[in-house]
């Protein structure tokens, strides 16, 4: 369990009161008058002497000081208790074993306990800060440690007496009050709150809870786009949090807040971006509404982890040539694979390329090149500035970076690329000299397919990707793709311009020739089906829609493309894992749908884990811990070693590498898109826009691949055990439950760990 930080407020001890007086008052008196000094003493001690402090309350804490930073758990727990039996109005002893502490009842016990016994700060002294805001400090924590133990009526409860000791909100506990009401949808509750307080502060929280509300209810109108304006003017740093587009710290202790908007939005995030998960379509609709790119400037945080990842990469003696040239008004971009003899990666931008964007180029040609993923052994480049500035760069991922104005790529590699550009962005006009001159070319007696596409590859340049439409020209006998062409609005005319376009220049090495039969995809607008209809009659080509053997090789073909363009992480499938079958994936589906509308990320805290064991894992042990507990990220992860889930739940947890499976819940332009087309192609069960499951497994190194067969098939058996378990009695000694999986059926035995 994470150690939980107390409140620095009101620890000093009252006998130093007195002293810290005395010294002050003879710091500014020279001449001391005695009389005074007495008066000046007695008039304090009647203050402090109010304070009834429990007998052996002061020896007691000192116990557990002593030990609040020792590592032993052991000698921690040893340290409370003694204090406890020293005196049991030592609030802070119960913290200490509520820190330990694994089971929710027990916990809720400790905290009844606690505050209890921790009342005589309240009776001893009712008009001051000391000890009051102490104890008041302390049921605060004690709240947010129930609510993230799925303890959220008795973490409520601390709330509500928080509200009375603490009329003025001077600990800021009213917020968390009202947001939690909010998560659990006591609306009567709330208003009541709001209709007795009025604002809540701190401002920006009020705005956000109004905006949540308001977009709960109405979705989005005028009054949620004019609150949503309010927060963001207020703190833009909260806005980024909300989307999920910051990874900052957060902090959950307001003795670390700071006038300046980033520690703020720390502190505030902790309650409130919870809640916005449990809104479908908010992070959406706030990136539209205020139309916040996703192609972001990467955190450094973020650019040491692509460091690392592209370091980890394995290396190929490869040579890498880069070269850039201008064609027209634009920049292309090449770099090329001499072992290979082919262009690993080809750009077109609309200026001259930086360092900077060509550094960028080849780190993105590394994780996605041609093949594997991996490091070229030597870069060459014909710029002696850019061999110098990158020298550091590739001495740390261990390539050599050569000037040489001698090696190139070869020119028909330039040439042919140029020559397929400008077909492919061409644009016919279709008149009766064109349709003259395609009846003039030859007619072979083969069967071409076409049709019109909107695949999952996704234009990253707005708040949410766009997926463009693809038109693909296929010969049916070869199997090649004669022409594709690709359009961000589709025009009228679109699929016949692509077609015309590969009679007069297929793309592979083939003559110009008209086909003698055309078979358009079933999926084809209809309107577009027309158009092609007409110029197959003009060229006397035979048309018509496409059997159901012809859809499939156009559906295959447009599955390869998907898996082209995806990158390395994105080749491969869910359903390439060997042994599985589609109708396993769409119960996995199934079971990641059901576990999401559970949401038992509300009811368990994120470093308790859970040791699921069964005859389906054929001996094999596998330890679960839930994630959502703070609302970045949703899913569940599953280690198959024990040492593994303990490193990463250890206080230096951050700095370990993940190496399991993951399971995280996200948009749909977020996972594979072969994933995402299978999906669709199959129907297979989706929560939410926001609950798309990307399923990888971690390695050390930073690497990442798809899961086999066997850790879908326990990752399913998570899924349907973890949510009933969780809201069963902890206080019965085990939990069992017959389970089917991937058409298998055993029991599977699940405990708290």
């Amino acid at each position: 369990m994470a150690k939980k930080k107390r409140s620095a407020k009101g620890q000093q001890e009252p006998g130093a009161i007195e002293m810290e007086l005395l010294k002050q008052f003879l710091a500014e008196h020279e001449d001391v008058d005695l009389d005074l000094l007495k008066e000046q003493i007695s008039s304090h001690l009647e203050l402090t002497h109010s304070i009834v402090v429990p007998p052996n309350y002061e020896r007691a804490r000192r116990l557990i000081d002593e030990v609040e930073d020792d590592e032993s758990e052991k000698k921690r727990i040893q340290a409370a208790r003694d204090a406890i039996e020293l005196c049991p109005e030592c609030t802070e002893a119960y913290f200490v074993l509520a820190e330990f502490e694994p089971t929710p009842a027990k916990v809720t016990e400790l905290y009844s306990v606690a505050a209890e016994q921790g009342r005589w700060m309240l009776d001893a002294n009712p008009s001051g800060d000391y000890p009051r805001m102490t104890y008041i400090s302390f049921r605060i924590q004690m709240s947010d440690h129930l609510w993230s133990y799925g303890q959220r009526v008795d973490s409520i409860e601390h709330l509500m007496e928080v509200k009375k000791l603490d009329p003025e909100d001077n600990l800021w506990s009213r917020y968390r009050l009202a947001f939690r009401l909010f998560d659990l949808g006591w609306d009567d509750e709330l208003q009541l709150i709001l209709e007795e307080e009025g604002e809540i502060r701190p401002q920006v929280a009020y705005a956000w809870l109004k905006l949540f509300v308001t977009f709960r209810d109405d979705k989005d109108c005028p009054a949620s786009r004019e609150l949503l304006n309010e927060c963001q003017q207020l703190n833009p740093f909260l806005v980024e949090y909300v989307m999920g587009e910051s990874s900052f710290p957060i902090s959950q202790d307001i003795d670390d807040f700071e006038s300046d908007d980033e520690a703020e939005a720390s502190i505030l995030a902790n309650v409130i971006l919870p809640s916005s998960k449990a809104i479908p379509g908010l992070a959406r609709w706030i990136r539209e509404t205020l139309d916040v790119k996703r192609d972001r400037e990467p955190t450094k945080e973020e650019k040491d982890f692509e460091q690392r990842y592209i370091q980890g990469l394995p290396q190929s003696e490869e040579t890498w040539i880069l070269e850039e040239r201008r064609v027209d008004d634009r920049w292309l971009v090449f770099i090329y694979s001499c072992e290979e003899d082919e262009p690993v990666r080809i750009e077109s931008l609309d200026e001259k390329p930086t360092g900077a964007i060509l550094w960028e180029a080849v780190i993105d040609t590394m994780r996605d090149p041609k093949g594997d993923s991996r490091r070229p052994s030597k870069i060459i480049v014909s710029k002696s500035s850019l061999a110098k500035s990158w020298q550091k760069r590739c001495s740390r991922l261990k390539i050599e970076c050569l000037q040489s104005a001698e090696t190139s790529i070869p020119d028909e590699v330039i040439d042919q690329f140029l020559d397929l550009m400008t077909i492919s962005e061409g644009r016919l006009e279709v008149n009766a000299s064109l349709l003259e001159t395609l009846r003039e070319l030859p007619q072979l007696d083969r069967i071409w397919l076409t049709g019109i596409f909107q695949p999952p590859l996704w234009i990253n340049d707005s708040a949410t990707p766009r997926r463009p439409h693809v038109g693909i020209v296929l010969d049916q006998e070869t199997g090649l793709i004669l022409m594709q062409d690709l359009t961000e609005s589709l025009e009228e005319g679109f699929l016949s311009h692509t077609l015309l376009k590969a009679m007069l220049s297929p793309v592979v090495d083939l003559e110009a020739h008209r086909p003698a039969s055309l078979r358009v995809h079933p999926a084809t607008i209809p309107q577009e089906y027309d158009v092609v209809d007409d110029i197959a009659s003009e060229l006397d080509i035979d048309c018509g829609l496409s059997d159901e053997e012809e859809t499939e090789i156009l559906d295959e073909c447009l599955e390869s493309l998907i898996r082209h363009v995806s990158g390395p992480e994105g080749r491969l499938a869910l359903l390439d894992a060997e042994g599985i079958s589609e109708k396993e994936i769409g119960s996995l589906f199934q079971s990641a749908a059901r576990f999401w509308k559970m949401a038992p990320w509300r009811n368990v805290p994120a470093d308790r884990p859970i040791e699921l064991t069964s005859p389906l894992f054929d001996n094999q042990v596998w330890y679960a811990v839930i994630v959502g507990q703070l609302g970045m990220n949703l899913g569940l992860v599953l280690y198959d070693q024990r040492e593994a889930m303990e490193a990463i739940l250890a206080p230096n947890g951050d700095e370990v590498e993940p190496d399991g499976v993951f399971l995280n819940f996200l948009e749909k332009f977020d996972i594979p898109g072969i994933d995402l087309w299978h999906q669709e192609k199959f129907g297979w069960t989706i929560a939410s826009e926001e609950a798309y499951p990307l399923i990888e497994r971690s390695l050390p190194k930073l690497q990442h691949r798809r899961p086999t067969r066997e850790e879908l098939l326990a990752l399913e058996v998570a899924l349907r055990v973890i949510p009933p378990f969780v809201s069963h009695p902890e206080n019965e000694e085990s939990f069992c439950l017959t389970v089917s999986a991937f058409e298998e059926r055993d029991q599977v035995h699940a405990r708290w760990i």
